[in-house]
């Protein structure tokens, strides 16, 4: 098992590298760093050039690419923004915390809930319940992201109009009302801040997941070690709560490692609509300053974390599943 780890850390390293790469080649051909200067009046010529030779922008891509990955180690001018000089790194893990609260919140609900609905979906197959956990499945995998944050938005104010009730708010992060909460309270604004994000996010994948896990749990149903169980007198509920439901947990995970960009994708939409201050806002943002050093920032951080979820995944399929750890 440590080798097989070793292994894929080894990899994901050298996945790593070379989508910095081909990320900075993306940026830097695209996004020139100068380009508000350029339109000053005066324009300020000592200046642009003195820029222009401190991060290498007079210099070909790929040698741009070995400066910054040297300074990105050294402590160079890798680590800040070319016009402001502001630090990069501080304003990427402030926005990755906000991130990964709303992506693990989001993982706590739609795993659960998959697994609770794909198991019923399954037990009573061909029923109405079965009819109406993959007619979901299907209509909310076919609904963008920012669709469902608006509907949810729209809902939330028109109750909040008619009633006078605000469950939840429809923007901010938690503590951002400016009154100071503690115990009890600050749970509730928690849940209040980010219920409508982390209902967005769950929306968009709890339907397609169910029916991923109600494919595996037929199949696993109808396997010769699920019948042997039968045979000894095991209730069918058992038969799918102790047997059936492990072995198809595995390609469930596998699936999960492998649709986390899309989950990443849609934790940046709500982070926009939701004004969470995460990467979605934050990567945006480095797009309109036009910073190409802080938009591959967020890139590489993007991909590490997608590389670290993919090996996550491969260790819960080893821990579900012996043949993968003797192999």
């Amino acid at each position: 098992m440590l080798v097989r780890l070793s292994r894929r850390l080894v990899l994901s390293a050298i996945v790593l590298l070379g989508v910095s790469f081909v990320s900075f080649w993306t940026v830097a051909a695209h996004i020139n760093p100068l380009y508000p200067l350029l339109f000053r009046s005066p324009r300020p010529t000592e200046l642009i050039n003195r820029l222009t030779a401190a991060n290498h922008l007079d210099q070909s891509i790929p040698v741009r690419y070995g400066h910054w990955l040297l300074g990105l180690f050294t402590g160079g001018d890798s680590n800040q923004m070319i016009l402001s000089h502001q630090p990069i790194w501080p304003l990427v893990g402030t926005a990755l915390a906000h991130t990964a609260e709303l992506a693990a919140a989001s993982i706590v609900v739609i795993v659960p809930l998959s697994i609770i609905a794909g198991a019923a979906s399954a037990y009573y197959r061909g029923s109405l319940l079965d009819l109406a956990v993959r007619g979901l499945g299907s209509f909310t995998w076919s609904i963008p992201t920012f669709i469902v944050a608006l509907v949810l938005q729209e809902a939330v104010s028109r109750l909040g109009a008619a009633t006078g009730w605000h469950p939840f708010y429809l923007s901010g992060l938690p503590g951002s009302t400016g009154r100071a909460v503690t115990g009890p309270n600050a749970v509730l604004d928690w849940v209040r801040h980010l219920g409508l994000p982390v209902a967005t996010v769950s929306m968009c994948f709890i339907g397609s997941y169910a029916r991923y896990i109600r494919s595996s749990l037929l199949v696993a149903l109808d396997a010769p070690y699920a019948n042997v169980a039968r045979a000894k007198g095991l209730s069918e509920r058992k038969v799918l709560f102790r047997h059936a439901l492990r072995n198809a947990s595995i390609p469930f995970v596998a699936v999960l490692s492998l649709e986390f960009g899309g989950l990443i994708g849609a934790t940046f939409v709500a982070d926009l609509l939701f004004g969470l201050h995460g990467l979605g806002s934050l990567f945006f943002g480095s797009i309109n300053i036009g910073d190409p050093l802080l938009t591959q920032a967020l890139l590489m951080t993007t991909a590490a974390g997608m590389l670290v979820f993919s090996l996550l995944g491969d260790l819960a399929s080893a821990w579900l599943d012996p043949r993968i750890r003797l192999s």
